[in-house]
Formats: structure tokens, sequence, C-alpha cells
């Protein structure tokens, strides 16, 4: 149980002592990822159609893309001043979970093989730029799935806005249960010379399910 796991983290080198907040961030986190998978189950044919047209380029830009995709939206906003320990206590309760899940052949779901993404964590561009951001996301799932996507992608696909889709089409291809944002800042997210377009890139991919 993941309620119990972080009650009883405990580690000599880097101390963690959990609070009354740290655990409703965890049952907050274990509930979107749970939620976000129900929604996305890939033994559902209909869903699996989503996921294959995000990935066949069918849209060309987020502005197009459907709105609640799977039905479902779930979003979570750790607020807090910066300093008081918010990006420690995140990366020690996400460390409870695996960053990536191996399956074999499966027919029903209609894979032979995949790695599942649990969970992915970037930290938002200081200026605040959509391509800083899409860069990163590439960046944590070649960590996870050992792959070069934020290399090869950003040669094969030259539009930002196409980027993006496909950026979001690989959240979805790889059952990404849990995209945590750090560092989302005033500077970064609404005084941003791009702050409208990231505002609609953060919508999109939360509108299509991604938790």
């Amino acid at each position: 149980d993941l309620i119990d796991r972080v009650v009883k983290l405990d580690s000599s080198d880097r101390p963690f002592q959990p609070t009354e907040k740290s655990l409703k961030v965890a049952v907050s986190i274990g509930a979107m990822i749970r939620g976000g998978y129900e929604a996305r189950n890939p033994l559902n044919p209909e869903n699996r159609m989503k996921i294959l047209n995000l990935s066949n380029d069918v849209f060309t830009s987020v502005k197009k893309l459907p709105k609640r995709l799977f039905g479902k939206i779930s979003v979570f906003v750790l607020k807090g001043v910066t300093g008081t320990g918010k990006t420690i206590m995140l990366k020690r309760i996400l460390s409870l979970l695996p960053e990536g899940l191996v399956h074999g052949e499966n027919q029903a779901a209609g894979w032979q093989r995949l790695t599942q993404i649990i969970y992915l964590y970037v930290e938002m561009p200081g200026e605040g730029s959509r391509g800083g951001l899409i860069q990163a996301i590439l960046e944590a799932i070649d960590r996870v799935l050992e792959t070069k996507y934020a290399i090869d992608l950003p040669k094969q696909i030259r539009s930002i806005d196409r980027l993006e889709v496909k950026t979001i089409s690989l959240l979805h291809t790889f059952y990404t249960g849990l995209l945590v944002i750090d560092e989302l800042q005033i500077r970064n997210i609404v005084e941003s010379p791009q702050s409208k377009v990231m505002q609609l890139f953060l919508l999109s991919i939360i509108n299509t399910g991604i938790p």
C-alpha cells in the first residue's frame, strides 16, 4: 500500500519525515494514476483506436485535438512558498514507484511488448518556452525507455505545433501514468511571451487524459 510505504520511508543518508501533507499528496498521486489508467484501459478497443489516431498524425496541432479524449481529466497542483521542500517531498514519494514497467505480449491489449511509463518528472524551463518543455518531456521519456526521441523527433518534425501533438501521442503510446511538471511559476506560465501557447499545450495534455 502506497500510504504504508510512505510512512515507513526512512533513509540515514536523506532523512524524510512524512507529514499529513505528504501523505495527502501520496494518496492523490496514487488516485490520479489509477484513475487515469482506468479511463484509458487498453483492453477497450475504442481506447486503443483513440491512441492510434494520435500516433497516425491525424491532428496537425493541439487546437484540433478532441476535448476530454478519454472522458476524464485529472490535475493536482502543489502550491507553496519557494524553499519549503515541495520538490524533495514529491521526489521521495515518486521514488516509491518504478518509472517504467515492461509488459510481454498481450493480444487483448494489442501489443507484443510494451514498456509502460508509470511517471515522468520534468522541470518547466525558466523562460517558459514550449520547445523547452517539449524537449524536457522527450528527454524524460528517453531516460525511461532508453530511446532517442529528444534527438530524432526535432529533426524529423520541424513544426512546433506538430511536435506538440507527437509528444502528447508518445505519452499515450507508452501509457504514461503521471506527468509531473515542477517549477511552474508566474514568470514562466503567465508573464512569459509564450504564456498563451504554453497554457494551451498544458491544457491539451490534461484534456487528452494524461494526469
